[in-house]
């Protein structure tokens, strides 16, 4: 699960709207 999360957004920084 966090693995994945972090693997996409070191890719593409998500805004903070998308992260929260």
């Amino acid at each position: 699960m966090g693995t994945k999360l972090l693997s996409e957004i070191d890719e593409q920084p998500l805004e903070e709207e998308k992260i929260d």
